[in-house]
């Protein structure tokens, strides 16, 4: 069994660790594509709309395609009073709103299985540079 701060280390630790890695990579890869604007690597901390005691961490980089559509490549971890919740997704804002076109997700209670699907996670997303690229017209 884990304690509490060493379940809470180990996922921040897994989050450092993606966004050292994968994130990073992912961040300066895409500065040399076109685009209008970025690569943002962000870190985002706050409480959760899912539930009162529920909080959560999203990493994320975003840049401005060349056809103005942001996108996004995000890790999230969750956590409520009974699991830990890790997704990953690339999103596009685009005239209709927001739309994940890629979308991965794990759930559990034990905080080295979160911080594992952390670095999973993060890789995977963080693969999918093509998104930067806008669709052919």
């Amino acid at each position: 069994m884990i304690v509490e701060p060493d379940a809470i280390r180990c996922c921040l630790r897994a989050l450092a660790q993606a966004q050292a890695t994968y994130f990073y990579r992912l961040w300066t890869d895409l500065y040399g594509k076109p685009m209008r604007a970025g690569p943002r690597l962000q870190f985002q901390i706050g409480r959760s709309d899912a539930g009162g005691d529920s909080a959560f961490v999203t990493l994320f980089v975003d840049a401005a395609r060349e056809d103005s559509r942001e996108v996004t490549w995000a890790v999230e971890l969750f956590a409520s009073s009974d699991r830990l919740d890790v997704s990953c997704y690339v999103g596009v804002n685009d005239d209709d709103g927001f739309h994940k076109v890629f979308d991965r997700s794990a759930s559990t209670t034990l905080a080295r299985e979160a911080a594992d699907a952390i670095d999973r996670l993060a890789a995977e997303v963080c693969a999918q540079g093509q998104y930067i690229q806008a669709p052919p017209t």
